[in-house]
């Protein structure tokens, strides 16, 4: 007899209920076979330090339960602190048949029963859901999917998701290194149950929560409307103008896609920043400060040299970009 590691959480599901800096804890374990024997369960902090330990016969009926005292919870990616879980499997004589490591993040996402409009809350705060779609890619070898799936959520962080939309179909193993990679990243995971044009239905990734959204959801990957370019896999300018809704370290950015010749002669360009005020240099000098939010367009740039050489500043940042004259009418447009 060993945990069943097909089923969910490996063999070991939690259940985590926040209550007066109390978090309660409830475990379902999942077996290849009926049989004897004892489930100790250890739960230690990131130092190392046991922070609970519950013991239960194969035998009880009822369910394992446990109770931490002020606990460190999982707070997305501003603090996704886990905790590690250890299950031991043992016979009747003591003998250990399995054991288990897993991460443990203590957190609880429920809807707000005081809002008509069920907002989604987060250890009792309320939590606005950044979503994005995103598709599991099976590649070569699991090294390679594993790698992969990092440079992707680097991407998502910096992106300012705290939430990612997967299909369910996706493979079973491919979705729990997904879902246990985002936990360490501080992003939550929603499973699609369906999608329409009206919209989609999606459960969190510990199947305790329905979500609805009607909303259009990017979708990170390549493909037109996509927040990447199909094969260069540089972030499209769509990337950007939702990481001037989402993020929150200050940027500036220049889409070189944007910049185009007008009528008159001179020069137009989109800038996308989360900053209040940016100011547009073209050749080194200022040409225009602007106020605003999310994107900026400058428009009637003189461009006198062969090339157009434009820089963005914003609030302790700023980006540069150039490009012969030539490029802005033959190679985006």
């Amino acid at each position: 007899m060993k945990f069943d590691r097909t089923m969910p959480g490996r063999g070991v599901d939690v259940t985590c209920r926040l209550e007066n800096a109390k978090v309660y804890l409830e475990w379902k374990f999942y077996f290849t076979q009926e049989g004897t024997g004892m489930v100790r369960v250890r739960v230690t902090d990131r130092n190392g330090n046991v922070a609970m330990e519950c013991l239960k016969s194969l035998q009880e009926e009822e369910p394992l339960e446990g109770i931490l005292l002020q606990p460190h919870l999982w707070k997305g990616s501003k603090d996704p602190y886990m905790y590690v879980m250890e299950a031991i499997l043992t016979d009747g004589k003591g003998n250990c048949l399995d054991r288990l490591h897993r991460q443990l993040p203590l957190r609880e996402l429920r809807r707000g029963t005081s809002c008509s409009n069920g907002e989604l809350l987060l250890n009792g705060e309320q939590f606005l859901p950044k979503v994005v779609k995103y598709t599991l890619s099976e590649g070569p070898s699991e090294a390679g999917q594993q790698r992969r799936m990092l440079e992707d959520m680097q991407y998502l962080v910096q992106l300012g998701a705290n939430c990612v939309l997967v299909k369910e179909r996706e493979p079973a193993r491919l979705l729990l290194q997904f879902c246990e990679l985002c936990d360490r990243w501080g992003i939550l995971v929603f499973v699609m149950e369906g999608e329409a044009p009206e919209g989609y239905w999606a459960q969190d990734q510990d199947r305790k929560l329905w979500l609805r959204c009607d909303e259009v959801v990017p979708e990170y990957g390549g493909g037109e409307g996509g927040l990447f370019l199909p094969e260069s896999q540089c972030p499209s300018s769509l990337y950007y103008k939702y990481k001037a809704k989402w993020s929150d370290a200050p940027f500036v950015y220049l889409a070189p896609d944007s910049v185009k010749k007008l009528p008159s002669g001179n020069y137009k360009v989109n800038c996308y920043s989360n900053c209040e005020r940016v100011a547009l240099y073209t050749d080194g000098n200022l040409f225009e400060f602007q106020k605003g939010q999310g994107e900026f367009v400058f428009q009637e740039i003189p461009a006198k040299s062969p090339s157009v050489m434009l820089t963005a500043e914003g609030e302790g940042c700023n980006m540069s970009i150039s490009m012969h004259k030539l490029l802005t009418g033959n190679f985006f447009h």
